[in-house]
């Protein structure tokens, strides 16, 4: 037996054994021959020297491939890439399929060295059988391998607040097969669920209980199908818990407060509160803060204040009701109007009111109460007590509370006495007179005795001595009038009657009746002197002077009463003095008084009629005085028809201002700030203003006199955002009165901000520069081009930049910065940013033929102005054959700017350009197409080529872009030939390439799609064996252009085709 190589084109073999075996052997076998090696074997007959041959062709099984492997790192869901090691032996082709449940899905025919196939467009998470076919002539060998793709991750994944408190994380099912979802929620680096869900299952809750309000989670899906996963991750917050206690800490009548405690648990971004009644009112506070103060509010009215807790973009929210407290009445009068009436009147004050409450009192009795409606403006009070004080408590309501109450005294007039009767008891010189006391309240009685016009004496009668008096030392026969003064406080009622002493003779006898009892002095004058001169009298006493006419032993008398002048009061000196209230000292005149009468004067006129007291008072304070102003006071003492006055000179304490307030106003530089305080004046007189501004340590630093008539100042050279005291003291000459209220400036605000999108789409961020003095915080807020608000938001002292996420793609912003300096706000300083524009989505090729290729894509989300097309020719190293491109470039055209497109999302846009590139990236050309357009065909391209596409959007100065790769068709092959192969199995085809354009290899097909063997001799001829004889085959060739390089779209030409039928006979060898 002998071993042959097989026969080599140029029809050489050589000699691999030799072997002797008996006769009667009728088989052998050869070990360690080649895997898929062809020989010839001859076996050689041998007979007494002479011998015989014959020779026959024998090939041996190819080695299947070894050490399959598949790649489970392949990005994509839908593809499997996998290797295996070369067999040894010789080798035709390796045929790689892929099966799905017994049914082929795919197949390859690989050239032998091949070691490594992706195949794609496969079902995520689905197991596949995968052969590769080791072919060597007709012979073949296989290995198989079950691999699985890597199933596809959910889509929508969201973890979204449920209605039962926890957190509910939604889904869409991914594509492919899967067998279970696994959950996972962390927070932090801990894991806190792991539980597996079924496949039918879309939405996954996650108890409330456990979790922390407020709190941001992590949510996992995890896909798992055949031990293999596919991961989706997703962030989500819990509701923050609400506030507890919430209530009104204090309400005045412009200004209410709400006070509330900390959830338990929980965390939190800040607070958000909400004053409504007709109009809205928000403050945002830090997440440490329990109270907040809504200032400058109607008075008497209602309002609901609400406080959200913010956590992320959640919130809860927690609402109480409140009432500032209606503004107090301010010009209430009480005036006295008849003996047994009062009448109040008023005005209403700001704000709502909804009816005013009237108590009367008596020696602090409430003997009256009255409710009368907001439309009222006065009231009378009747069925009171004559000379009675009352004090009148008013207050204004609304919806059930009350305001400060305004308190007013006024006294009703005291009734006249009655029944007056006046005798002269048996006397000539003398009445007596006596009457029924008044009804109602009786200061004193002052009874006044009139000779005519001229008054001849007074004298003051207390309430609770007996109602009577007596007066002397009157002319016989003469008419009187008496009248009795009823006193009640500063009021006064009299009555008059007329009484005459009787007419009786009288007989002087010496000098009895001088003084009644005692001769005083006695002095003798010369009978040519008409006058005498008494010194050394008692002050106001009435005496009687006889003067008696001697001559010789006879004398004769008259009598005249005369009295001294009284004395003035000493020691007249000021006390307590008040706004509205003096109150004056003095000691006692010597000599004799009846009483003494107080007057008040201003610029020497009378302000209220003279008080009268008893000889035995000492002080007396006078009411209801003008503040601030300078008065005189006399003092008179009374001795019958005659006074003595003595005066001094007092001055009330002026009104404090009111309504101090203090405002912050621009400094006079960025670098400064200004307070603006203003007042309104209080009442009275007034000298001047001293106004004092101090710091918070209480050093002075400015002092500033201030006209009367001005009611504001400015102070512009002041630390932004400091807190000043102010003083404004009201001088009236040597006494003062004063008020005080604290206020801040304006903090500076910020300086160098800045908007940047740092290149992403949704996102902007926010930088600033501190600014200069005193400041602990700030709110920003963000607003679209329209102005209106999108976001607001408080940041702390130390930040200098934030970020602000989930915008709009393309969209300009314009941010607001404010400096917050104890709930002051600097003026805002603002800045634009623009986001990104969002690349477009699916951007595919729709496409393609030799010369053109129509590409298609969803339109950006988001704001965008123009789309930029851009096509640019790819250079591949790796290609056979490639067309010049200085050949082509002329063929090179056409761009296109893209806007105006209608989709579901939110943008805006114009026109459409479509700009085209050479490989240079030197643009060819431009079209502007219409805004309809959302795809676009370059013509005149090379065939085969592969180019780049770049869709660019465009919003205002920012750009985005999509990418992908597109290929033009080959030309067709041309000049398919066909000629008979070395053996009646066998024919060699031939062709040639296209005419232009670039392409990498060529595919064979045909049909019928019998298992033939394909030796490639070059690029453009292969020879086919293992057909049958005397069948028709039809051959199609095809133009290939890439493929070379992974995830390089390749493109095939139509094909050319062939038919050819082998021959019927069967060579023997």
């Amino acid at each position: 037996m002998q071993l042959w190589e097989h026969l080599s084109s140029q029809g050489q073999s050589g000699l691999l054994r030799n072997e002797t075996v008996e006769s009667t052997a009728t088989q052998l076998t050869l070990q360690n021959l080649t895997p898929g090696r062809l020989y010839n074997i001859t076996m050689v007959t041998e007979a007494g020297g002479l011998q015989n041959s014959r020779t026959i062709e024998a090939q041996t099984v190819p080695s299947a491939v070894s050490h399959m492997t598949s790649d489970d790192n392949v990005s994509m869901s839908d593809q499997l890439h996998f290797s295996w090691q070369q067999p040894e032996g010789d080798l035709d082709a390796l045929v790689v399929t892929i099966s799905l449940n017994g049914t082929k899905l795919w197949e390859m025919t690989l050239p032998p060295d091949a070691t490594q196939v992706t195949s794609d467009h496969l079902t995520p998470g689905s197991a596949y059988q995968v052969v590769v076919i080791s072919k060597s002539g007709g012979l073949t060998n296989q290995s198989e391998i079950t691999v699985r793709t890597v199933p596809a991750a959910v889509s929508d994944l969201t973890l979204s607040q449920s209605s039962s408190g926890g957190l509910m994380l939604s889904w869409s099912p991914p594509a492919g097969f899967w067998e279970t979802y696994r959950v996972f929620l962390f927070d932090g680096s801990q894991q806190l669920v792991n539980a597996t869900v079924s496949q039918e299952v879309l939405n996954f809750s996650f108890p409330g209980i456990g979790l922390i309000p407020g709190k941001l989670y992590q949510a996992v899906l995890r896909v798992e199908s055949g031990g293999l996963t596919a991961d989706s991750i997703c962030e989500g917050s819990t509701a923050p818990a609400p506030v507890l206690d919430l209530h009104i800490r204090h309400a005045d009548e412009t200004s209410i407060s709400a006070m509330w405690s900390h959830a338990p648990i929980g965390s939190r971004d800040s607070y958000f509160l909400t004053l409504r009644n007709e109009t809205v009112n928000t403050r945002e506070v830090e997440p440490n803060m329990r109270e907040c103060t809504f200032n400058v509010l109607t008075p008497g009215r209602h309002y609901t204040i609400t406080v959200t807790t913010r956590s992320g973009k959640l919130n809860t929210s927690v609402s109480v009701e409140g009432k500032t407290v209606p503004m107090a009445l301010t010009t209430l009068s009480l005036s006295s109007s008849g003996v047994d009436s009062l009448r109040a009147s008023w005005e209403k004050p700001p704000g709502d009111v909804e009816s005013f409450t009237l108590t009367l009192l008596q020696d602090s009795v409430v003997v009256q109460n009255h409710s009368v409606p907001a439309g009222s403006s006065s009231l009378m009070l009747t069925d009171l007590t004559p000379g009675a004080l009352y004090r009148l408590q008013a207050t204004a309501v609304s919806g059930g509370v009350q305001s400060k109450t305004t308190s007013l005294e006024a006294r009703t007039v005291p009734a006249s006495v009655s029944r007056v009767t006046a005798s002269n008891g048996g006397r000539s010189d003398a009445l007596q007179v006596s009457w029924r006391p008044a009804v109602g309240v009786v200061d004193s009685y002052l009874v006044h005795l009139q000779d005519g016009s001229r008054m001849v004496h007074t004298l003051a009668v207390s309430h609770s001595s007996p109602p009577e008096c007596s007066f002397s030392s009157l002319f016989a026969g003469r008419l009187y009038s008496v009248v009795i003064v009823t006193r009640s406080g500063s009021l006064e009622n009299a009555t008059t009657v007329q009484a005459r002493t009787p007419i009786t003779m009288m007989v002087v006898v010496g000098v009895y009746h001088v003084l009644w009892y005692v001769v005083l002095q006695n002095k003798s004058v010369s009978a040519g002197h008409n006058e005498c001169v008494f010194s050394s009298l008692t002050p106001g006493r009435l005496y009687t002077i006889t003067v008696e006419t001697w001559s010789g032993g006879y004398v004769s008398s008259v009598s005249t009463d005369g009295r001294t002048f009284p004395a003035a009061v000493g020691n007249l000196s000021l006390g307590d003095a008040g706004t509205g209230d003096l109150t004056i000292t003095w000691s006692s005149a010597p000599g004799d008084v009846d009483h003494y009468e107080v007057t008040l004067l201003f610029n020497d006129t009378r302000v209220f009629p003279p008080v009268t007291l008893g000889s035995e008072v000492r002080h007396h304070r006078l009411t209801s005085l003008t503040p601030g102003r300078l008065y005189k006071i006399v003092v008179s003492t009374f001795s019958g028809p005659y006074q003595r006055p003595q005066f001094i000179e007092g001055r009330t304490v002026p009104s404090a201002v009111g309504n101090l307030r203090l405002d912050p106003r621009p400094g006079l530089m960025d670098s400064l700030g200004g307070l603006g305080v203003s007042w309104t004046p209080g009442d009275g007189d007034l000298d001047m203003y001293i106004v004092s501004l101090s710091n918070t340590d209480g050093v002075v630093i400015e002092t500033r006199p201030v006209p009367k008539h001005i009611s504001s100042l400015e102070f512009m050279d002041l630390i932004p955002g400091q807190t000043y005291t102010m003083n404004v003291q009201s001088l009236s000459g040597k006494l003062t009165n004063s008020n005080t209220a604290s206020g801040r400036t304006a903090p500076a605000r910020v300086t160098a901000l800045q908007a940047d999108n740092d290149h992403t789409t949704h996102s902007l961020t926010v930088t600033w520069e501190r600014p200069v003095g005193v400041f602990d915080g700030y709110s920003l807020q963000l607003q679209d081009e329209a102005g209106a608000i999108m976001m607001n938001r408080s940041v702390v002292s130390e930040s200098r930049s934030e970020r602000l996420e989930g915008l709009t793609a393309g969209k300009w912003y314009r941010v607001q910065v404010v400096t917050l300096s104890g709930g002051v706000a600097s003026q805002e300083a603002t800045a634009e940013g623009q986001t990104r524009p969002a690349a477009v989505s699916n951007l595919t090729v729709t496409s393609t033929n030799t010369s053109s290729l129509s590409f298609s894509w969803r339109p950006s989300v988001g704001h965008v102005d123009i789309y930029d097309l851009s096509l640019y020719s790819v250079v591949e190293a790796t290609a056979n054959h490639k067309q010049d491109a200085a050949e082509t470039r002329k063929d090179h055209h056409q761009v296109g700017r893209l806007s105006g497109l209608i989709c579901p999302y939110e943008y805006f846009s114009k026109l459409l350009m479509v700009v085209l590139y050479d490989a240079s990236g030197t643009p060819l050309g431009s079209q502007t197409l219409g805004a309809e357009h959302t795809s676009h065909t370059f013509p005149g391209l090379t065939p085969g080529r592969l180019y780049r596409t770049e869709v660019i959007s465009h919003s205002g100065e920012q750009t985005n872009r999509a990418v992908v790769l597109g290929r033009t068709t080959p030309d067709p092959p041309t000049h398919l030939s066909v000629k008979q192969g070395p053996t009646n199995d066998t024919i060699e085809l031939s062709w040639s390439g296209p005419a232009s354009g670039d392409y990498d290899n060529f595919s064979l097909q045909w049909t019928p799609t019998n298992l033939l063997s394909v030796t490639q001799t070059h690029l453009t001829g292969c020879i086919v064996g293992g057909m049958f004889p005397g069948r028709l085959y039809n051959f199609t060739v095809m133009t290939v252009s890439g493929g070379g390089a992974k995830g390089e779209p390749t493109a095939r030409s139509q094909p050319i085709q062939r038919s050819v039928r082998t021959s019927s006979q069967k060579e023997n060898t």
